[in-house]
């Protein structure tokens, strides 16, 4: 999993083709009793209640799932209501800030507000005149294009708490960082939150059996001038589906957060209550090694993706194939049973969309400060098809974290040894058996996460801030030279 994990300006995009990513394989996993019921209950629970187990984590995930998307009234959860009503109406995380609106002001879409009735999607963030795009995967330079050739969509929020100690410490400038720095280390509090949802956009003619699997808004996409093919910023409309979901939560008792992720079902299979003439919506459901498709010419160096101003956005490119990878967690199959059936069951609710997501994997440290869960390699890999798409084959944990190198050879960023230990398994397991590492993933959430940092000035580690396992100063703030040297 990789939040906004924010690489400057693209030197080079590579176009999205058809790649045969991995074949669908769930592995085993020990199945044993939860000990807490799925409750559905509106309020975001505080931190882990029992002792620390996958179970007992995964428990918690749905419990996070299932408040922040309970829907909202005024910011708060509507107690009126419960998961799977009011339709229309925004969940409790979509109501969180966007980083962009933190960090800088956008002029992408200013007069397009957040509503009730409407969801703005911006495409874009502007680094003092550096533009990426929001549309391209973590830990690559390809999007993620379904199968009707529309761009995957890409949603990134804080909660309050989070919000607050940023403005509260000056953390908005580079300045401010600096200054901060100079002082102490950024460390968020206890209740902080990041949230990264992918959405896809649905056809206009799409089925209603099909939307009615999906949580579902009218939403207005702002894609920039850069972006647009048309050389003028787009705006579209149209309704979306949320695809895929992280959540990012630091509590007492797991101070290097909880790293939680769910996919929407039908992803890249349909395997849960299918129905006739469903296709998965990343997947042809065919040969994922189809010697036939070909990968087309990238745009120019420097260059983003070009938006066509109607559907299909993506027409220029290829749809991407997704897969399960054979080398990740099992999932979790007892919780999201119980959940999902939970869910599904909501008294007054027919065929709630709700139920028809699953959790990936949790991660988490236990009391020896070891990541887990652990793949049959023995590292713990976490991965959303929707989020990191296209961390896989030989870009080993190693390979796709730039700051490895630095982060293991200075002091000042030496990450926890639980952590660096999964990163060296990964990379030996990786080179010792290179057949191995074509269809695999390496992918994970905390290992990514650890190397996040700031650098303010110009002076290389000298001017470098640890930022607590979050992107989002990276992401939105210029890096390098951004304050004076002295």
């Amino acid at each position: 999993m990789s939040f906004v994990n924010g690489t400057g300006r693209r030197e080079l995009g590579i176009i999205a083709i058809a790649l045969g990513l991995c074949a669908p394989l769930v592995a085993t996993r020990s199945l044993q009793p939860l000990q807490q019921p799925a409750q559905l209950r509106p309020g975001i629970p505080s931190d882990v209640a029992g002792p620390p187990t996958q179970d007992t984590l995964d428990t918690f995930s749905w419990q996070l799932f299932v408040a922040l998307n309970w829907p909202t009234k005024d910011g708060q959860a509507d107690r009126a209501t419960t998961i799977g009503q009011a339709s229309a109406t925004p969940r409790v995380w979509e109501l969180y800030t966007d980083p962009i609106d933190l960090f800088q002001s956008s002029s992408l879409c200013p007069d397009e507000k957040p509503s009730a009735d409407t969801k703005r999607l911006r495409m874009s963030r502007d680094k003092t005149g550096a533009v990426d795009g929001l549309d391209v995967q973590a830990g690559s330079q390809w999007p993620l294009i379904d199968q009707s050739r529309n761009f995957a969509l890409v949603e990134i929020a804080v909660n309050d708490v989070h919000k607050e100690y940023i403005a509260a410490n000056g953390l908005t400038t580079p300045r401010g960082i600096q200054r901060h720095a100079q002082t102490g280390a950024i460390v968020f509090p206890d209740q902080s939150m990041e949230v990264k949802a992918a959405w896809r956009l649905f056809p206009e003619a799409t089925d209603p059996q099909t939307l009615a699997r999906y949580y579902t808004r009218r939403a207005v996409i702002c894609v920039s001038n850069e972006q647009s093919r048309t050389g003028q910023p787009l705006r579209i409309e149209g309704t979306v589906g949320l695809v895929g979901l992280h959540i990012v939560y630091k509590t007492r008792s797991q101070r290097r957060w909880i790293w939680s992720t769910f996919e929407q079902v039908d992803n890249y299979e349909i395997a849960y209550k299918p129905v006739p003439g469903l296709r998965p919506t990343f997947s042809n459901g065919g040969d994922l090694l189809d010697p036939n498709r070909q990968p087309q010419p990238p745009p120019a160096p420097g260059s983003l993706y070009r938006w066509s101003p109607t559907q299909p956005t993506a027409d220029a490119f290829s749809p991407t194939q997704v897969a399960r990878c054979p080398n990740e967690p099992a999932l979790p199959s007892l919780a999201n049973t119980r959940w999902q059936a939970a869910l599904a069951g909501v008294a007054g609710v027919q065929n709630s969309p709700w139920q028809y997501y699953r959790l990936n994997t949790t991660q988490w440290f236990d009391s020896a400060d070891r990541l887990q869960p652990k793949n049959k390699d023995g590292v713990a890999v976490s991965r959303n098809s929707t989020l990191e798409t296209y961390l896989l084959g030989d870009q080993t944990i190693a390979g796709q974290v730039p700051a490895i190198g630095p982060v293991v050879s200075a002091a000042v960023v030496n990450p926890a040894n639980s952590t660096l230990a999964d990163t060296i398994v990964a990379t030996i397991v990786a080179a010792s058996t290179p057949e191995r590492t074509g269809p695999y993933t390496w992918s994970s959430c905390v290992v990514c996460h650890q190397m996040a940092m700031y650098q303010y000035g110009p002076n290389g580690t000298r001017d470098v801030v640890m930022t607590d396992s979050s992107f989002v100063f990276r992401s939105n703030l210029p890096a390098g030279g951004a304050v004076s040297a002295k």
